[in-house]
């Protein structure tokens, strides 16, 4: 969850679309490059459970995640 949001808040404007987190997350930690493809579901459903992170609709439509109380 640390990492999420610290991908998000390094973001400009703190906002970052699903796919541009799980790309700033494998380009961050080589962990992630891997074969290994279910930590990109660990993600979402962090993203979902978790009242810090909050779906925000933008004027193109568009859902972006961003990090409550930042």
């Amino acid at each position: 969850m640390a990492m999420i949001a610290m991908v998000i808040q390094s973001a400009p404007g703190r906002k970052l679309k699903l796919s541009q987190i799980l790309q700033e997350l494998s380009s961050i930690f080589p962990f992630f490059k891997g074969d290994y493809q279910g930590w990109k579901d660990s993600v979402r459903h962090n993203l979902s459970s978790n009242d810090c992170f909050r779906k925000v609709r933008t004027w193109c439509s568009c859902d972006v995640m961003v990090v409550v109380g930042s």
